[in-house]
């Protein structure tokens, strides 16, 4: 259970009969950002980080501007706002009105913060300014109006993002007219092509605003990146490509259309290992049936370019599979010509389990998968398994 979660229940049980302090009745936040974390870890408008137990005796004393956007209320906020409260006071880690209004998408707060005074470059505790917030929740007015205010388009975040990263990083993306225009009126208003400078830049782990699209599954932002120059073979600093990205993340449309812009189809890492690995090691956390489902379609769709039977870190696509106990996985392997025979020996969690070098039969066998192990035994008999043709 999560800090905040116990703090919220902690409060509930302490004030029950104050439930509009836990769940605002003018919900603020309205696309759930108690749950969503921004691209760099920030999570706005989430204020129970906080142990408020006793604030409905407190509440009193507070700022007005700040108790506002504490329960949530979108129309006290833009009138304190308009009344001349002060707008840069911050409403948790140093988040002021002005990021959170360019995080809900609220352009009417916006112009409200600006017009009584707000810091337009105003940096929050991970150093995103409103203008980094605004490409993240990309809204056209909000940015057009944040840049004609002169927030500063060259200015780089955390870990050294650019405004391009925050942007392809987001969940949605600005229709490509829009997009055009923000570039144009960046151009404008600089005298610099930062759209053209900052396409392939690369922040403190290597990586372009190309691999935080792939990584978010925004496919249409790494298409327009494309346009203007973007690299899409790139790779970060441990080689990966945006593919090995998209592929880690289940990203199949992305994967699909990476290809066709013309992306190396099976990249190989600087360990040298190919998506269908990024795919596997994804699986081994948690998942859903249909992160299963687009998993396995991914491993078809990359299969034909890589060897199906390559030993990969001491083991095998089918060993891990079957270590994974994943009986969907495994046969999906299997049709695509995985081989039940071949032995892992990285010397690591197979070893240490199961003794020396195994097979995916042997630990099929050891961990007593019964449906595993005949779908291994069946594919050996009848001859489904052998080697192929890819290129390792």
């Amino acid at each position: 259970m999560s800090k905040i979660r116990k703090i919220t229940q902690r409060f509930s049980a302490t004030f029950p009969n104050a439930t509009s302090l836990i769940k605002p009745p003018l919900p603020l936040f309205e696309r759930g950002p108690w749950e969503h974390l921004t691209h760099a870890g920030v999570p706005h408008g989430q204020f129970w980080s906080q142990d408020y137990v006793g604030l409905e005796n407190t509440h009193s004393k507070m700022h007005p501007l700040k108790w506002a956007f504490l329960r949530g209320d979108r129309k006290d906020a833009r009138e304190l706002l308009a009344s001349g409260e002060n707008p840069n006071i911050p409403i948790a880690q140093q988040t002021t009105p002005l990021h959170i209004a360019c995080e809900i998408g609220d352009v009417e707060m916006v112009h409200a913060a600006l017009a009584a005074g707000a810091d337009v470059n105003a940096q929050d505790a991970k150093l995103n300014t409103p203008l980094l917030i605004a490409f993240r929740y990309p809204n056209y007015h909000i940015l057009k109006t944040l840049l004609e205010a002169r927030a500063d388009p060259f200015y780089k975040g955390e870990h050294y993002q650019t405004f391009l990263h925050a942007w392809a990083a987001s969940a949605s993306s600005l229709g490509a007219g829009e997009f055009s225009i923000i570039m144009e009126l960046i151009q404008n208003l600089t005298g610099t092509d930062l759209a053209a400078q900052y396409v392939n830049a690369v922040d403190l782990f290597g990586r372009t605003p190309m691999h935080g699209a792939s990584m978010a599954g925004n496919t249409e932002a790494a298409c327009q990146l494309a346009e203007i120059g973007g690299y899409i073979d790139i790779t970060d600093r441990g080689g990966r490509t945006p593919t090995h990205m998209a592929a880690y993340n289940l990203h199949l449309k992305t994967i699909k259309a990476l290809a066709q812009l013309g992306a190396t189809h099976n990249p190989l890492d600087t360990d040298g290992k190919h998506p269908i690995y990024a795919v596997l090691l994804r699986l081994m956390q948690d998942h859903s049936k249909e992160d299963l489902k687009q998993a396995i379609e991914i491993i078809r769709m990359l299969a034909p370019g890589d060897d199906i039977n390559a030993i990969t870190a001491g083991k095998t696509y089918l060993q891990r599979a079957t270590e994974m106990q994943n009986l969907l996985l495994v046969k999906a392997l299997l049709e695509l010509g995985a081989d039940p025979s071949i032995l892992s020996n990285d010397g690591s969690w197979s070893d240490y389990f199961f003794g020396e070098s195994v097979t995916p039969t042997e630990t099929a066998t050891k961990t007593g998968n019964i449906a595993i192990l005949l779908a291994l035994q069946e594919a050996q008999e009848t001859g489904l398994s052998g080697d192929t043709d890819g290129d390792s």
